[in-house]
């Protein structure tokens, strides 16, 4: 099997199937044979099931400022309330006290 066969052959495997398709190829996997042997078999039943590639998924819509609606922050201050000299300049409050 060439390497652009091998990589066809992954395309096609990485799909999500059925318990009775993926019940044939577990068996393959664990069956006690060579791993070339292994293989063949795979790409036989790959061939056998018609499996094909996924298609490429479409691409979502680019996100402009109008889609964001919600923006989150959180402040973190001593357990007394005192916010201290930088969270106070930094958020606008002066000792837990908005400015």
């Amino acid at each position: 099997m060439t390497r652009t066969a091998a990589d066809e052959l992954v395309a096609r495997l990485n799909g999500n199937y059925n318990q009775r398709t993926q019940a044939a190829f577990r068996g393959v996997m664990r069956a006690d044979t060579p791993e070339q042997d292994r293989a063949d078999r795979i790409a036989e039943l790959a061939n056998e099931f018609g499996l094909q590639p996924a298609p490429p998924p479409q691409p979502l819509p680019a996100i402009n400022v109008d889609d964001v609606h919600l923006v989150c922050w959180l402040a973190v201050s001593s357990a007394d309330g005192s916010s201290g000299p930088f969270f106070g300049s930094l958020f606008g409050t002066e000792q837990g006290t908005l400015v």
